[in-house]
């Protein structure tokens, strides 16, 4: 949710995911998807997209929501995203990353951030790793709620990463 350009739809489907990039934006949608047809990845799409449509969504069932920079776009994002949490199968992962200050682009420090990130969720959904306790308050009260157990919080340069695991 939130693809933009696609650069971490792209390098998700580069680590054998098969990904679908939304996002709200046509024009973001039309640079994602020429960067993935130079690149020839067939198992990634990306759709024009608004997030407030869940019900239009096809598939029922996802094994991970990345949520990447949509929190100033909700209004009312608790109602949303316990809509989006019934869509994560079983022992699926929600990520959500939150910009948490601008700093200028380096190639280096994306490349690294993607890297670690894909690496982390490989370990998490192919592994017995499980469980980490809880340790956010307003954000993650809902999904609790819901039967989600928070297993990463994280702080890069310039964003918050926040990792659940349905458990239910």
């Amino acid at each position: 949710m939130g693809c933009a350009t696609g650069n971490f739809s792209i390098e998700f489907a580069l680590n054998n995911f098969f990904v679908t990039g939304l996002d709200f934006s046509s024009q973001m949608i039309k640079i994602a998807t020429q960067k993935a047809l130079k690149l020839n990845i067939t198992n990634i799409e990306f759709i024009l997209f608004d997030i407030l449509d869940i019900n239009k969504l096809d598939k029922n069932c996802y094994n991970v929501l990345f949520a990447s920079h949509i929190f100033h776009l909700i209004e009312n994002n608790d109602i949303l995203f316990k809509e989006y949490a019934k869509k994560i199968c079983s022992n699926g992962i929600f990520v959500f990353v939150i910009k948490t200050k601008r700093i200028p682009k380096t190639n280096l420090h994306k490349t690294k951030f993607i890297n670690i990130l894909t690496n982390l969720l490989r370990k998490i959904l192919f592994s017995k790793y499980k469980n980490i306790p809880p340790n956010i308050q307003n954000l993650t009260k809902n999904l609790l709620e819901l039967g989600f157990t928070n297993i990463l919080e994280t702080d890069t340069t310039n964003n918050k990463v926040l990792i659940f695991r349905k458990c239910n």
